[in-house]
């Protein structure tokens, strides 16, 4: 192949292979039983061209296929890569679930008593077609199955099609890989962000946890390996992934097909120079992230189960009294006569429209709590139920045991769907403009191995809907927010969810600091199995943030075994201060100025938290920056620091970039007032002391309200000036102090290797090291347009001098005028008008 031709290669992408050898032996492990028969006449080894990069070589002595990015070995499917899990006879009762197949599931659930598992051989043919390639596969038991390729920009598009034959409900593929790497990516998880050694379900599963079930609340069937290759499968039927379980280099997924036997299975193969860029390859299969609202970002505050209007009045005004910064409240239930009456209950919410106005004016956003369900026995809702099963806007069959307020609305059927919106556009009219969306998880695939039948009125059944429901519930709910994307708190999801521009949260765990899986003993002395408190948290945002899903919020303090600890909070506090975005509030009602059983009001705790959510809204230029990026290279905004870094060869699942430049290293041991942290091998800034740490492992200490977060050195970091309360207008400005009403910008700098970071509006900023110091170049975008501060945040730092580009030196002077310097509280500071400068920095210490 050569570049000259499009990415399908020369001649349509491939080209025959003369002894071009085999995939190295320490790449292709796996379980490969034997030599193939004297019988079987494999195709010639075959290549194509996918991209600019990554060559793909099929039917290989030792493998079907091997990709390959340059010289590098990166992924192999081997000679037993396809397996068929066949039955003599399907039964309609079962269904199919391949977890029920795996060690993990346990016992007590049915399953196929005559499964027998057929393997893959080698491929037997490979011919062109119109839209790529096709292949045979060939299995022992003689039969053959159809493998088609194509090739999409810079990925490997398969296509399985089933053989004829015995039946086949279960189909499975094997891939293997390097032995040491780290496995990325499988969506929410509560435990380990690395999943070497994990059995994912893609579904609702029982689990030994006091919720009683596993909490794969947002599952993405895409692995991802440190060494730069990914592996996305394009099913919502129900699934699992075993990853690196029965050895260290094969990892593989099995789908049930139950009554879908003929569906073809999909699956995607790409890599990428750096693991971090693997993403974009799919966001180009499933979408892009959609739009949010830059105040949606938080902090937000809520309370649940609010006792009425009187009580959100007096949050709000205590929040601005406080001066704590924050974007908007949302109302939890109830709050409406019935669960979704669409309205405001009377006795409770006199006037609820002055109530959202005053928000408004004080620079709030409102949003309320949400489900798509209407409460047959509601004084309401029981006409809007009787309404909607007269039209069918129910699914016709749906199992409704599950649900708290009767089953789910069939959000497949449009006439469904523009009745509920427009019985949400009494909300919209009010100034609503986000919604946290619970619940609707009902649809699963069975109980115990045997179905749950459902079917909708686009003819899905749960199989599919399983997942695919709560992407249809986000879509119904996206029209009635503004189109700069407002809010969306969402529990559930799945591949593809993305675009509706979903802001997760990881369901209800604890308020604690315990680790999923964790015994634990309750307030009553009795035991449980924990779902996770804090540390759980992490590994989902960690997680969710590679498996496209770049915006996570849990609670702030947790939800069950509520109220947590001071201690619980404040750190709970410390990371979601430093995160893509932040939301306060617990099922107790545990906010900083009413906190604990007793509602304390806590001098000490306010304080803390006053300072990690004004960190939290003073990052915005920095996390705004980093979400318009996302459109763009597909990063992620919080990466475990494993696949950010892969060359520390270490998998920690609670240290994570925020973006670029950030490493946080949240406290999550009860009583630690410090912790061990890993730095990549380059220069670190703390946030807190100023103190420069190189690479490596250090001790650092962590008071509470101070956790150990660290800048790369040498880049510019952007902050909205201190003192800012909201991003939003306000009419109450003696009140509250609003971003909108300030251009300037705060921009902490430390000399290091040369950087240049360019702002979502166009802002440009850069730092050079000299031979007597360093410079910094500002050039103004379309919103900070001056005055600039600039702030050596260095311990020790001092200056000798400052120039400017002509060598014109800057005064000294205390005034803060625009064109001097000074020495502030934490270091030097330059004051700018905000025009394009370049200025010369001259340290008394270099």
């Amino acid at each position: 192949t050569n570049s000259e031709h499009d990415s399908r290669g020369e001649a349509a992408g491939g080209t025959a292979v003369e002894d071009a050898g085999a995939p190295g032996d320490s790449t292709v492990e796996g379980p490969v039983d034997g030599a193939l028969p004297e019988t079987f006449v494999p195709a010639p080894q075959f290549q194509l061209a996918v991209g600019e990069t990554t060559t793909v070589e099929l039917s290989g002595e030792n493998a079907l296929l091997v990709v390959r990015r340059g010289e590098e070995t990166l992924l192999a499917l081997p000679p037993d890569a396809f397996r068929l899990g066949t039955v003599s006879e399907m039964d309609p009762s079962l269904n199919y679930n391949p977890y029920r197949l795996t060690d993990a599931a346990g016992g007590g659930h049915q399953k196929p008593t005559d499964l027998v598992w057929v393997n893959s051989l080698g491929l037997s043919a490979i011919e062109e077609t119109e839209a790529g390639w096709q292949t045979t596969i060939a299995f022992e038991d003689g039969r053959e199955s159809p493998l088609e390729l194509s090739i999409e920009g810079e990925r490997l598009r398969l296509e399985w099609v089933p053989p004829n034959g015995l039946p086949c409900p279960y189909r499975q593929i094997r891939v293997v890989g390097d032995n040491e790497e780290g496995l990325y990516g499988m969506g929410g998880v509560l435990d380990h962000v690395n999943h070497r050694g994990q059995t994912r379900a893609l579904n609702i599963e029982f689990a030994d946890l006091e919720s009683g079930y596993n909490e794969r609340h947002i599952p993405v069937p895409l692995l991802l390996g440190t060494t730069g290759w990914g592996w996305f499968v394009e099913s919502y039927r129900p699934g699992v992934f075993e990853i690196a379980v029965e050895s260290s280099t094969v990892s593989s997924a099995t789908f049930g097909f139950a009554n879908a036997l003929e569906e073809k299975l999909v699956f995607h193969l790409f890599t990428a120079a750096h693991p971090l860029d693997l993403t974009a390859h799919y966001y180009d299969i499933t979408g892009y992230p959609g739009s949010v609202a830059p105040w949606a970002l938080g902090p937000w505050i809520w309370r649940d189960e609010v006792s009425g209007q009187e009580k959100v009045v007096e949050d709000l005004e205590t929040i601005r009294s406080l001066d704590l910064p924050t974007t908007g409240y949302w109302i939890d239930r109830p709050y409406a006569t019935d669960v979704n009456s669409f309205d405001f209950k009377a006795e409770w919410y006199p006037d609820p429209q002055g109530m959202i106005d005053l928000a408004h004016s004080l620079g709030f956003e409102m949003a309320l709590w949400h489900t798509p369900y209407v409460d047959p026995e509601g004084s309401l809702t029981g006409a809007l139920f009787q309404e909607a099963t007269e039209n069918g806007y129910f699914a016709p069959q749906l199992m409704t045991a599950l649900g708290k307020w009767g089953p789910p609305l069939d959000l497949s059927n449009p006439d469904a769907v523009t009745w509920w919106q427009e019985k949400l556009a009494v909300y919209q009219k009010m100034g609503i403009t986000g919604y946290k969306l619970d619940f609707a998880e009902e649809v699963i695939p069975g109980l115990f191995g045997a179905r749950l039948p459902a079917l909708f009125h686009d003819g899905s059944d749960e199989f599919t809907m399983h997942r695919r429901y709560a992407i249809l519930y986000h879509e119904t709910y996206r029209p009635l927010i503004p189109e700069d994307g407002g809010f969306l708190l969402c529990r559930a999801g799945s591949y593809g969810d993305q675009v509706n521009g979903c802001i997760m949260w990881p369901g209800d765990i604890d308020a604690t600091l315990a680790k999923h899986g964790e015994v634990r003993i309750d307030r009553e002395g009795k035991d449980y199995i924990s779902v996770g408190g804090l540390p759980a948290a992490i590994v989902a945002g960690s997680s969710l943030g590679v498996s496209g899903f770049p915006l996570f919020a849990s609670d702030t303090g947790g939800y069950l075994h509520a109220p947590p600890t001071k201690e619980c909070f404040t750190r709970w506090a410390e990371h979601t201060a430093f995160s893509p975005a932040m939301q306060v509030g617990t099922n107790t009602n545990d906010l900083p100025w009413e906190f604990g059983k007793e509602k304390e009001y806590d001098e000490t705790l306010i304080e803390r938290y006053r300072v990690l959510a004004e960190a939290h809204l003073r990052l915005h230029p920095y996390l705004w920056s980093a979400w318009q990026e996302v459109a763009k290279s597909g990063r992620a905004i919080q990466r475990p620091l494993g696949f950010a870094h892969p060359e520390l060869n270490s998998h920690p699942d609670d240290i994570y970039m925020l973006g670029e430049d950030l490493l946080v290293a949240p406290v999550i041991e009860p009583g630690a007032t410090g912790r061990e942290v890993l730095l990549p091998s380059e220069d670190w800034v703390h946030w807190w002391t100023g103190k420069r740490n190189s690479g490596g492992i250090i001790q650092q200490d962590s008071p509470l309200g101070q956790p150990p977060v660290w800048i790369r050195a040498g880049v510019p970091l952007p902050l909205l000036p201190e003192g800012i309360e909201t991003l939003l207008p306000t009419t109450e400005p003696d009140t509250v102090t609003s971003a909108k009403d300030v251009s300037g910008l705060t921009i902490w700098i430390t000399p290091g290797p040369p950087a240049v970071r360019t702002l979502f509006d166009g802002s440009e900023l850069e730092q050079a090291p000299t031979e007597n110091g360093f410079t910094f170049r500002w050039k103004p975008g379309s919103v900070f347009t001056g005055p600039i501060q600039l702030e050596w945040r260095e311990e020790g730092a001092a200056l000798a001098g400052v120039s400017e580009a002509d060598g014109t030196a800057l005064p000294e002077n205390t005034s803060g005028s625009p064109g001097s310097w000074s020495v502030g509280p934490h270091g030097p500071r330059i004051f700018m008008s905000g025009e394009e400068t370049v200025l010369h920095l001259m340290p008394s210490n270099p």
